[in-house]
């Protein structure tokens, strides 16, 4: 493997990293926020209320940096595809990111 090769392949994989990286601080803001719901629920008042919708806050920052590593993903997987001459098919992918995100 060349050094483009290289290359393109590296930094398609430090998009993977981040874009994994932000859907898992993503995730640990939202596990918060949930147990943040349920002393919400058992009285928690107004701090619990507060405290619950700023990791939400957080949480959604979270996905939309993991949005946008996505859409950086998929430039960088065009930057492989023509190095390597592979295929790779990720139009599904970006429709059911943009869904979901």
């Amino acid at each position: 493997m060349g050094y483009n090769q290289k290359k393109e392949v590296n930094e398609a994989i430090e998009a993977v990293d981040y874009t994994l990286g932000y859907l898992i601080e993503a995730q640990k803001y939202l596990h918060s926020a949930s147990n943040w719901g349920v002393f919400d629920i058992l009285g928690g008042g107004f701090f619990a209320t507060m405290v619950k919708h700023g990791k939400m806050d957080d949480a959604q920052n979270a996905i939309m940096m993991a949005k946008d590593s996505i859409i950086r993903l998929k430039k960088e997987l065009l930057d492989v595809n023509e190095v390597l001459d592979v295929d790779i098919e990720i139009s599904d992918f970006l429709i059911f990111a943009d869904y979901f995100f």
